[in-house]
């Protein structure tokens, strides 16, 4: 497998890049691209179908290629992977739920190979990440695995995000890239390092993704409390604090208030079920860098060739640590100096503590691709 990264600024500019590339004898079959918001995906996508190449990319809250760390820009990655190993389709969920969309993704992947692996980019703010991630397993099975990234934008919430492939764009719903795993394995690591602070509190009241109530209390008014926020809007762009939620089994996930509804419940990226126990969690940047760069350096030494890769990294860790997130992107290129892009997220996708692919915010998910 050959894989070329560049990152370009125009439209003008993309093209160009991929006509050099061409006539240097280089014929990619697939792109993984991500774009800033200002970027009209339809003219992105027209570009690559004048060349045949296939399309799986989301819109972004910046943009990473080959560690280093864009904003504004276009991220591509061009490889060369054989067509009868992958297949790309797109899931809307204007007429379903996040389970639904997720369970049609999973049965889709099945049919195209006998033992699939995904990758998933997901628009939409009322996406529900653990009902899609649920749904895909349901349709594909528990142990499927399912690697990938909310698309991302400028923190606007009147604004779309959008997933786009080259079968559209969508911005409710999610594009699915399966590959086949015999042929093209992917390998993937969620690191955190957000720590849990303070007293488990529960949700006393909610409703899939929405909180309306934490400990009997309304919950925008213990976030005022607890953080010492002032208003709605500190709160839905909060991202150096997270909620730690514990799941049955004693996993547990970070999960981020994506934006307060009118009626002051808050939206999060995922599900937040009553009865669950949370902890607010903060965490500095010296320790997100320090945990991640030893977490990636052992996963280096069980998983250390690959071709390729592909990095989701929440934004919360971009606005967290600032230009010093290159320290953890870099190093990616450090162990296993290969080519890699990617893109800052709302959301990601990954393994989780339990071995099995789950839904995460504030994580660096990275996936290595490998062709057998």
């Amino acid at each position: 497998m050959i894989s070329h990264v560049f990152s370009a600024s125009s439209i003008l500019q993309l093209e160009t890049r991929i006509e050099e590339f061409k006539l240097g004898g280089f014929n990619p079959r697939i792109a993984f691209v991500f774009c800033a918001e200002a970027f009209d995906a339809d003219e992105i996508l027209e570009v690559f179908r004048k060349y045949g190449i296939e399309v799986f990319g989301a819109s972004t809250a910046g943009e990473i290629s080959n560690g280093k760390s864009f904003h504004g820009t276009i991220s591509v990655q061009l490889m060369d992977i054989s067509p009868e190993t992958f297949s790309i389709n797109i899931f809307d969920r204007n007429t379903s739920s996040s389970f639904q969309a997720g369970k049609e993704a999973g049965t889709w992947a099945c049919t195209i190979f006998d033992n699939p692996t995904l990758l998933v980019s997901s628009s939409g703010w009322d996406a529900d990440g653990d009902q899609l991630i649920e749904g895909i397993k349901c349709g594909a099975g528990n142990s499927v695995q399912v690697s990938g990234g909310f698309a991302g934008n400028d923190v606007h919430q009147d604004r779309d995000t959008l997933a786009f492939g080259t079968p559209g764009i969508t911005n409710r719903g999610l594009v699915c890239l399966v590959f086949d795993q015999e042929k093209i394995k992917l390998s993937g690591i969620t690191v955190g390092g957000w720590k849990g602070i303070g007293t488990k509190k529960t949700i006393t009241r909610s409703l899939g993704n929405i909180v309306f109530e934490i400990d009997d209390q309304p919950v925008i008014e213990v976030y005022k409390k607890y953080l010492e926020v002032e208003s709605s809007l500190d709160i839905s762009r909060s991202n150096e604090t997270g909620l730690l939620v514990e799941r049955p089994d004693g996993s547990a996930v970070m999960r981020a208030a994506f934006l307060v509804n009118d009626d002051k419940s808050i939206l999060y990226a995922g599900s937040m079920p009553e009865g669950a126990k949370i902890r607010f969690c903060i965490s500095s940047s010296q320790e997100v860098l320090t945990q991640t760069i030893e977490q990636l350096k052992e996963f280096q030494k069980k998983v250390p060739d690959a071709d390729a890769g592909i990095l989701f990294s929440c934004i919360s860790r971009l606005q967290t640590v600032g230009s010093l997130v290159e320290k953890e992107t870099m190093s990616i290129s450090d162990l296993w100096k290969i080519p890699y892009n990617g893109f800052f997220s709302f959301g990601e996708f990954g393994p989780g503590s339990t071995g099995l692919s789950d839904f995460h915010n504030f994580t660096l998910s990275l996936v290595l691709i490998k062709e057998n």
